[in-house]
Protein backbone atom coordinates (compact mmCIF):
# COMPACT_ATOMS: atom_id res chain seq x y z
CA UNK A 1 0.00 0.00 0.00
CA UNK A 2 1.33 3.59 -1.04
CA UNK A 3 1.34 6.37 1.38
CA UNK A 4 -0.42 9.35 1.02
CA UNK A 5 2.73 11.66 1.52
CA UNK A 6 2.25 15.40 2.51
CA UNK A 7 5.13 18.08 2.35
CA UNK A 8 4.95 20.81 5.30
CA UNK A 9 6.51 23.48 5.93
CA UNK A 10 9.88 22.42 7.62
CA UNK A 11 8.91 18.50 7.48
CA UNK A 12 6.85 15.76 5.81
CA UNK A 13 3.97 13.35 6.65
CA UNK A 14 3.39 9.92 5.19
CA UNK A 15 0.14 8.01 6.04
CA UNK A 16 -1.31 4.93 5.31
CA UNK A 17 -5.09 4.37 5.46
CA UNK A 18 -5.33 1.33 7.55
CA UNK A 19 -9.38 1.24 8.09
CA UNK A 20 -11.95 3.28 6.75
CA UNK A 21 -16.14 3.90 7.38
CA UNK A 22 -18.73 6.30 6.44
CA UNK A 23 -18.97 9.52 8.90
CA UNK A 24 -21.89 12.33 8.70
CA UNK A 25 -20.37 14.02 6.27
CA UNK A 26 -17.05 11.89 4.85
CA UNK A 27 -14.99 9.19 5.11
CA UNK A 28 -13.52 8.47 8.92
CA UNK A 29 -10.09 7.02 8.39
CA UNK A 30 -7.76 5.11 10.59
CA UNK A 31 -4.27 6.10 9.42
CA UNK A 32 -0.69 5.04 10.28
CA UNK A 33 1.57 8.43 9.83
CA UNK A 34 5.28 8.47 9.64
CA UNK A 35 6.07 12.53 10.88
CA UNK A 36 9.41 13.49 9.98
CA UNK A 37 10.19 17.49 11.01
CA UNK A 38 12.97 19.77 12.62
CA UNK A 39 13.04 20.77 16.24
CA UNK A 40 14.72 24.49 16.07
CA UNK A 41 14.92 23.96 20.09
CA UNK A 42 16.89 20.49 20.07
CA UNK A 43 19.12 21.24 17.00
CA UNK A 44 17.87 18.01 15.37
CA UNK A 45 15.51 16.15 12.99
CA UNK A 46 13.34 13.61 13.98
CA UNK A 47 10.74 11.20 12.81
CA UNK A 48 7.92 9.43 14.91
CA UNK A 49 5.43 7.07 13.91
CA UNK A 50 1.59 7.10 15.07
CA UNK A 51 -2.19 6.32 14.43
CA UNK A 52 -4.54 8.80 13.81
CA UNK A 53 -8.23 8.86 12.93
CA UNK A 54 -8.78 11.76 9.91
CA UNK A 55 -12.53 12.87 10.02
CA UNK A 56 -13.98 14.55 7.30
CA UNK A 57 -16.93 17.17 8.81
CA UNK A 58 -18.86 20.12 7.80
CA UNK A 59 -15.54 22.63 7.99
CA UNK A 60 -13.00 20.57 6.82
CA UNK A 61 -10.76 17.06 7.66
CA UNK A 62 -10.30 16.56 11.57
CA UNK A 63 -6.57 14.69 12.82
CA UNK A 64 -6.99 13.52 16.19
CA UNK A 65 -4.76 10.85 18.34
CA UNK A 66 -3.46 9.86 21.72
CA UNK A 67 -1.08 12.41 23.45
CA UNK A 68 2.64 10.08 24.16
CA UNK A 69 1.16 7.14 21.86
CA UNK A 70 3.58 7.63 19.14
CA UNK A 71 6.76 6.00 18.86
CA UNK A 72 10.11 7.67 17.81
CA UNK A 73 11.71 6.44 15.14
CA UNK A 74 14.80 8.05 14.29
CA UNK A 75 16.52 11.42 14.77
CA UNK A 76 19.56 13.17 13.65
CA UNK A 77 21.33 16.12 14.95
CA UNK A 78 21.79 19.00 12.75
CA UNK A 79 23.42 22.68 13.64
CA UNK A 80 20.43 24.33 11.46
CA UNK A 81 17.78 23.39 9.17
CA UNK A 82 18.39 22.33 5.29
CA UNK A 83 15.06 21.86 2.91
CA UNK A 84 17.86 19.14 1.25
CA UNK A 85 19.37 17.32 4.18
CA UNK A 86 15.51 17.01 5.61
CA UNK A 87 14.45 15.22 2.44
CA UNK A 88 17.44 13.03 2.62
CA UNK A 89 16.37 12.75 6.61
CA UNK A 90 12.76 11.67 5.17
CA UNK A 91 13.94 9.25 2.71
CA UNK A 92 16.04 7.45 4.73
CA UNK A 93 13.44 6.94 8.18
CA UNK A 94 10.74 5.88 4.88
CA UNK A 95 13.36 3.29 4.21
CA UNK A 96 13.95 2.05 8.00
CA UNK A 97 10.51 1.93 8.50
CA UNK A 98 9.94 0.03 5.51
CA UNK A 99 12.23 -2.56 6.66
CA UNK A 100 10.34 -2.63 9.99
CA UNK A 101 6.99 -3.45 8.22
CA UNK A 102 8.92 -6.10 6.45
CA UNK A 103 10.78 -7.65 8.25
CA UNK A 104 10.99 -6.88 11.99
CA UNK A 105 13.07 -9.71 13.06
CA UNK A 106 15.67 -8.27 11.14
CA UNK A 107 15.83 -4.70 12.02
CA UNK A 108 14.85 -6.39 15.81
CA UNK A 109 18.65 -7.68 15.63
CA UNK A 110 20.47 -4.99 15.37
CA UNK A 111 18.80 -2.55 17.76
CA UNK A 112 18.77 -2.35 21.31
CA UNK A 113 16.12 -3.14 23.98
CA UNK A 114 14.53 0.28 23.47
CA UNK A 115 14.50 -0.40 19.88
CA UNK A 116 13.42 -4.08 20.00
CA UNK A 117 10.25 -2.09 21.99
CA UNK A 118 9.69 0.18 19.70
CA UNK A 119 9.48 -2.12 16.95
CA UNK A 120 7.05 -3.86 18.53
CA UNK A 121 4.87 -0.45 18.86
CA UNK A 122 5.53 0.34 15.43
CA UNK A 123 3.69 -2.63 14.09
CA UNK A 124 0.76 -2.42 16.70
CA UNK A 125 0.11 0.67 14.70
CA UNK A 126 -0.16 -0.92 11.76
CA UNK A 127 -1.85 -3.88 12.78
CA UNK A 128 -5.00 -3.86 11.94
CA UNK A 129 -6.21 -5.99 14.49
CA UNK A 130 -4.84 -3.51 17.19
CA UNK A 131 -7.08 -0.63 16.35
CA UNK A 132 -9.80 -1.43 18.39
CA UNK A 133 -7.28 -1.65 21.69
Amino acid sequence: MEPFIRNKERGFDAAWEMSSEDGEYGPKSVMAVLSVGHSSQRKAFYASVQRETWEVGKYGTSRSFMLFNGVTLMTEPVARYSAKRMKVFFDRAMKVLDIIRRDPESAELVLTEKGRESVARIQDIFDAESMAA
